[in-house]
């Protein structure tokens, strides 16, 4: 009689330690990819974020240049960086302009008196740290011709705008440096031009245009300047 063999029962093998190791590879592989994805997005998503600062920044300009167009008609055709206040005495020109109902504050900011790559702090006087207007008449710094000063009274000459030949490169004001916590944007007054937007600047000119500038253009433009009013 043949007996037939009872198969041996093999041990069950558990591949949950294998379902454990692959789904650890699956993490791992998933965490390489977003790194790879992070690495190529992010410097695309601060590119971006700077051209839209640096479009902000030329909508700014424009505003204010309408603004000092809107002052010169009701003074004169005048503007400076110090402008009088309604109370008496001067003070810096965008807090000037927001006394005389020229510029409206939202939550208590001007809206459009500065550069928005410049993040104003709550300790900062905002009309300090703005855009920068040519007044300087004076001294090495001078962004003013003489000639166009209604007054030679140093960083307050105010620009008599009667007087200006060249209104589509004849620069009035824009993006500035003040050194304040490694920052390079934002001083009422324009000495240098302020490199705020990718080794650029943002300028406003007379004809109420506005133009991005590397430094060397804005240090030529200032010079053919000067050679037409000195």
């Amino acid at each position: 009689m043949k007996y037939r063999k009872t198969p041996v029962s093999q041990p069950v093998r558990s591949d949950s330690r294998l379902r454990n190791q692959f789904t650890l590879i699956e993490l791992l592989v998933v965490i390489a990819i977003i790194a790879i994805l992070a690495g190529i997005l992010l410097p695309a998503l601060n590119q971006a974020r700077t051209r839209a600062r640096g479009i902000k920044c030329t909508g700014n300009l424009k505003q204010v240049g309408q603004t000092i167009s809107f002052y010169r008609d009701n003074n004169q055709d005048i503007f400076g960086a110090y402008l009088p206040r309604p109370t008496g005495g001067t003070t810096q020109w965008g807090p000037a302009l927001a006394d005389q109902g020229y510029i409206l504050s939202v939550k208590g900011k001007h809206t459009f008196i500065s550069c928005p790559s410049l993040e104003i702090k709550s300790d900062w006087n905002e009309g300090t740290f703005s855009y920068g207007v040519i007044t300087v008449a004076g001294g090495q710094g001078r962004t003013l011709p003489a000639p166009l000063a209604l007054t030679l009274n140093g960083g307050s000459a105010p620009i008599n705008f009667k007087k200006i030949r060249n209104p589509s490169s004849f620069i009035i004001a824009g993006d500035t440096i003040r050194f304040v916590d490694g920052i390079d944007c934002g001083h009422y007054w324009l000495q240098q031009i302020g490199l705020c937007h990718n080794n650029r600047g943002n300028l406003l000119f007379a004809d109420s245009h506005v133009k991005t500038s590397s430094k060397e253009e804005y240090k030529d433009n200032m010079e053919a300047t000067f050679e037409l009013y000195d």
